[in-house]
């Protein structure tokens, strides 16, 4: 998916199954197909290899030099001083935006306390403890900080972020983009106030970096597009495995990795409720049509209108979502950054796939 941080908020949010067999070759896009042997037994679709640990959605394979001009962290000691570093490095260094996450955690010695994860082509997000917010503006030399209210995406209205006064971000190192949530409520700023001081106000506990396109350029994933078609393939011959935890699916699926982000879909609750999941772009790009074509679908991407959002919907007149073989698949897009690709749906990328079983609607 695009990154979804230039706001900082999570944006996160049956039946009997036969287990697969043999592996297909990594990256096969062909459909996994039940084949009925002589005897009248079936066997199953092999189950698909991730894509390639190493990135290969960038233009080029060697990163750019990191930013030798950046800032240095003042001399304050306080608890949040190691965030401040882990957040000026992902800021200066372009390189490090080539590594898996596993050596990226590896690379900034994470303490236990901060979670990081991919959440875009070229961004980070960031898990921490609810330290003051004031602290980590110490940390970091942004001057005058205050929390400013963000412009951007359909709920921006409701997150502050740290910043200095008359800014809407700390502009203190780069080229990448630094974006901090503070825990101020908005039903307690009147909406025409767009920034008000720090005081005693946490840290809202999450933060991105996120590195300019410019900067890392990006292009179609050829190796995710192989590996979705396949795992949607496979899961299309497999439906039982979408009760599973999306942890398992993601395993099971070729899913598994930083390209994409497997997590749970569900209509009901509790012993009754029917399962699926949802498919999320993550550290990759795909374009719209190659997932359009893979299900067989056709219609038009128009702004989600179900609800107040910043994604696309594929429409068919009213209809979002599309039947692909025992499935039933909505698929999710963003706004392609820059230059229009070729085709019908070039203006689009990937955002997400969402599947449940077949006739669940």
């Amino acid at each position: 998916m695009m990154c979804k941080v230039g706001w900082v908020v999570a944006c996160s949010l049956l039946i009997a199954c036969s287990e697969p067999t043999k592996a297909t070759p990594a990256g096969s896009s062909a459909s996994a197909e039940s084949t009925q042997a002589s005897s009248g037994s079936t066997t199953e679709p092999a189950a698909p290899l991730p894509a390639p640990e190493s990135p290969t959605h960038y233009a080029s394979a060697t990163p750019p030099p990191n930013n030798a001009a950046c800032a240095p962290l003042p001399a304050v000691k306080n608890d949040a001083a190691p965030l401040a570093a882990i957040l000026r490095r992902l800021s200066c260094e372009p390189a490090l935006y080539y590594l898996t996450s596993d050596k990226l955690r590896a690379e900034l010695a994470l303490p236990a306390d901060i979670k990081l994860e991919f959440a875009g082509e070229s961004a980070v997000s960031l898990s921490f403890p609810k330290l003051p917010a004031r602290d980590l503006a110490a940390a970091m030399g942004v001057d005058k900080p205050v929390a400013v209210r963000s412009n951007t995406g359909a709920w921006g209205y409701r997150v502050f972020n740290l910043a200095s006064e008359g800014k809407e971000r700390p502009e203190i190192w780069g080229p990448g983009r630094v974006t901090v949530g503070v825990g101020i409520r908005y039903t307690d700023v009147e909406d025409a106030v767009n920034s008000v001081p720090l005081g005693d106000a946490p840290l809202a506990g999450h933060a991105a970096v996120s590195m300019p396109e410019d900067v890392l350029p990006v292009i179609d994933d050829p190796a995710a597009t192989a590996t979705l078609r396949a795992a949607l393939a496979y899961l299309a011959e497999n439906p039982a495995l979408l009760a599973k935890e999306p942890e398992e699916v993601a395993k099971l699926a070729g899913l598994a990795g930083d390209r994409f982000r497997v997590s749970r879909r569900s209509i009901g609750t509790g012993p009754d409720a029917i399962k699926g999941i949802d498919i999320w772009a993550a550290r990759t790009r795909v374009a719209a049509g190659d997932v359009i074509d893979a299900v067989g679908a056709k219609g038009r991407i128009k702004h989600n209108e179900a609800h107040d959002s910043d994604d696309f919907l594929l429409y068919d007149r009213s209809r979002s979502a599309f039947p692909y073989r025992s499935l039933e698949v909505t698929l999710s897009f963003d706004e392609r950054p820059g230059k229009e690709a070729a085709g019908p749906h070039g203006k689009y990328v990937l955002g997400g796939v969402f599947l449940m079983p077949g006739g669940t609607r």
